[in-house]
């Protein structure tokens, strides 16, 4: 009678690889903030905390979500991204928190 073709099926793509990897570019856009309060420390000191800390929490969240969409899903590429761009921004921060802490210590230390 009727021969029913298969149907092409795409790998199963989770939703926390996509978000991971949205996070984890915004999180790099709080180090730009960073960066450039490091390079113009007379510069707000507002934009400086927002960036370390919220793109800190965002990729803490970043990669929470990362590895749960390595996890789920079938498709990985995305999420393996997203770890990747938040764990950039995590050492980054680490490092640019350093350089700000440093340079309050010199400004300090000054007469």
């Amino acid at each position: 009678m009727y021969e029913i073709e298969p149907t092409e099926t795409r790998p199963y793509r989770s939703g926390f690889g996509t978000a991971s990897l949205i996070l984890g570019v915004l999180s790099l856009l709080g180090a730009c903030l960073v960066a450039f309060l490091v390079v113009f420390p007379e510069g707000p000191r507002l934009l400086g905390a927002l960036g370390l800390c919220g793109g800190g929490i965002l990729a803490i969240t970043g990669f929470g979500l990362g590895v749960a969409g390595v996890v789920q899903s079938q498709s990985k590429a995305v999420s393996i991204l997203g770890i990747v761009l938040n764990t950039l921004y995590i050492s980054l921060g680490v490092v640019l928190l350093l350089v700000l802490l440093l340079q309050a210590y010199m400004f300090a230390a000054l007469p």
